[in-house]
């Protein structure tokens, strides 16, 4: 048999009545320290409690008392949900990728063409939003105080606790149980499912959600105009987030090469890819002291010689210096031209391709692909030759260096047992800082180790000089004439 519980003060004093679901007959519950007389007892326990003086709790419902608890529970369950889908519905949208949400547009999804209007307006929809989480707040707040809490004090009164304090203790403790179920049910765990499935599940509700939105769209517009009324007060730059950066690109990469989706060797290439756009033809190219050119004044015989000891397969060929260029040769070319016992020089020359040095990388694969010749010489502005690009250098670039066919040359950077790095001075100073794992190597003064440690000095070194550059110790030991062979470098710690 279920009972109601209900507060009347008599006397000056809180007591309680319990009132008999199927009877309605009402029994007397006094608390300890009650000095409630008998004749007082009797004469409230006799009076009509819907009518009697001094009611506290509302005696109309006329529920049983477990159930009228377990109803009020169910109502602020359901408002805990309810805060639970705006803040998923929220996190989903805002999460998701715009690209996967294209994709399925373009197959036909309503809910991705819906999603991807409410990302384009983001200000109504996160107003609209916010209105549904504070007033699903304010509710659950409010109902929670004047039902649960009503319940809980009356229970806490009945263990022989003052009233004064049953009513703050029954208070503090719905607020921390309610506080607690929104945070886990309203919001972390919404947010968690959300993150994890986001497209999918702003497809699922974002047709709820482009309602809810048209049904708050005067308070949005209020909203709205005091958000711009404010920002203009405030000092905030407007900044366009809607552009995907470099930087966010290289972070999804890395993101993505941590959880398994790209391999490491998959990674360094769109690295790599990513790095041309901001490269220059000398970053790539052979420089005009490492070119191996063939001069044509000299014997046939003898060019053969050097062309075949050379292991190049394509040569550039002047007569006595290269600003005397005439073109490219083929090794294949000079040996029919050997059997033959004569050049053709209309028949086995080709043009050079000349390229300015201030062409990108990227400029530089346009131009290989709209020519026949896969050389380029790369020119200054006076019309002097500074090196040559192959399509293999840009390979370079992307991949790294490939060692020559049947070359035993050790690596360019070669790892000792001391931490230390020994790194020859022509290597890409891109390349030494992919390996360092750092982004502040790179300029346009320079292109190669050699290059950085020049910028650093600002003299031709010797052998033993020492450049200190933000935790990195990099030390010349060996000297070429005037140019830089070896390179010690140490990280700091």
């Amino acid at each position: 048999m279920g009972y109601g519980l209900y507060g009347l003060r008599a006397a000056g004093q809180r007591v309680l009545v319990r009132l008999c679901a199927a009877t309605r007959s009402p029994r007397l519950i006094c608390p300890l320290g009650c000095n409630i007389d008998q004749h007082q007892q009797t004469v409230l326990a006799r009076r009509p409690l819907p009518v009697a003086r001094g009611v506290l709790r509302s005696t109309a419902p006329l529920l049983p008392y477990g159930a009228m608890v377990s109803t009020e529970v169910f109502v602020i369950l359901i408002l805990v949900l309810l805060n639970g889908f705006f803040a998923l519905s929220e996190m989903a949208l805002v999460s998701s990728r715009r690209a996967r949400l294209q994709v399925r547009a373009e197959q036909g999804s309503r809910g991705a063409r819906i999603a991807l209007a409410l990302l384009e307006d983001s200000t109504s929809f996160l107003s609209a939003v916010q209105i549904g989480i504070t007033l699903i707040g304010i509710v659950t707040g409010v109902y929670s105080g004047a039902t649960l809490a009503a319940h809980l004090d009356d229970v806490i009164a009945a263990w022989g606790v003052p009233m004064a304090y049953a009513e703050e203790f029954a208070f503090a403790t719905i607020v921390v149980v309610i506080t607690f179920v929104t945070l886990i049910l309203g919001e972390l765990v919404p947010k968690r499912i959300a993150l994890e499935n986001a497209e999918s599940l702003a497809i699922l509700v974002a047709p709820l959600m482009r309602g809810f939105s048209l049904a708050m769209t005067p308070f949005v517009w209020l909203l709205r105009g005091a958000v711009d009324v404010l920002l203009k007060l405030v000092p905030v730059p407007a900044a366009s987030q809607k552009s995907v950066t470099e930087d966010d690109v290289r972070a999804m990469i890395a993101e993505g090469t941590r959880s398994g989706v790209f391999l490491a060797s998959e990674k360094r290439l769109i690295e790599g890819v990513l790095a041309l756009a901001d490269q220059r033809i000398g970053a790539v190219m052979v420089p005009r002291q490492d070119i191996v050119w063939l001069d044509l004044d000299e014997p046939l015989p003898n060019l053969w010689q050097e062309a075949k000891e050379s292991g190049h397969a394509r040569f550039l060929v002047a007569h006595g210096s290269l600003e005397q260029l005439a073109g490219v040769l083929t090794l294949a070319d000079l040996s029919e031209a050997l059997r033959r016992g004569s050049l053709d020089p209309g028949h086995d020359i080709v043009p050079a391709l000349h390229v300015p040095e201030s062409i990108t990388v990227m400029q530089m694969l346009d131009q290989f692909r709209r020519s026949s010749t896969h050389l380029a010489v790369v020119i200054d502005e006076y019309g002097v030759v500074e090196g040559i690009a192959t399509p293999i250098d840009i390979l370079k670039a992307i991949a790294g260096e490939l060692p020559d066919v049947g070359s035993r040359e050790r690596p360019e950077i070669l790892a000792r047992e001391d931490g230390s790095l020994l790194i020859d001075g022509h290597l890409s100073i891109d390349e030494l800082q992919r390996n360092l794992g750092r982004r502040d190597m790179v300029s346009g003064e320079y292109h190669t180790v050699a290059g950085f440690v020049l910028a650093r000095l600002g003299r031709i070194p010797k052998a033993g000089d020492i450049v200190t550059w933000r935790g990195l110790r990099i030390e010349v030991v060996d000297m070429d004439g005037k140019r830089i062979d070896k390179v010690v470098v140490v990280r700091a710690g």
